[in-house]
């Protein structure tokens, strides 16, 4: 769903409800509201490592 999104500043944000709503319109997919939760968590963990590894790599920039 995200592929084509844009990294903000601080990088990737996770899926808001427009764009849950945006993507159904387009593809014609029935989401349930326990999907909806589900791909939100996903979303939210996969920007939470993604600042993670952010950080680890910064971290190991500053050692050099």
């Amino acid at each position: 769903m995200r592929e084509t999104a844009a990294a903000g500043f601080s990088g990737p944000a996770p899926i808001s409800n427009h764009e849950l709503a945006a993507w159904v319109a387009i593809t014609g997919n029935v989401v349930r509201r326990e999907e909806v939760r589900i791909l939100k968590a996903m979303s939210s963990r996969y920007c939470a490592e993604i600042d993670k590894e952010s950080e680890a790599i910064a971290a190991r920039e500053a050692e050099h």
